[in-house]
């Protein structure tokens, strides 16, 4: 068993499926950190082109990594 207390100080990677303005993720982020783990970058499947996600999460200090960026939902 593995409890939040074991992981103070420890690396971790957030991992989504998409992401568009990053506030799930900035809140995932807040939590994490709130428990002393270390958050640095996020792993998204996809995110739509023409969404602040990444600098969004660059405020935080977090990279925000895209397999692959969608249609601009702004059109």
């Amino acid at each position: 068993n593995c409890s939040i207390n074991d992981l103070k100080g420890k690396r971790a990677l957030i991992v989504e499926d998409s992401t568009t303005g990053g506030r799930k993720v900035e809140n995932i982020i807040k939590d994490l950190r709130s428990n002393n783990i270390i958050i640095q970058h996020c792993l998204v499947v996809f995110a739509p082109q023409g969404k602040n996600a990444k600098e969004r999460l660059a405020k935080h200090d977090v990279t925000l990594h895209c397999i692959l960026e969608t249609h601009n939902e702004e059109i």
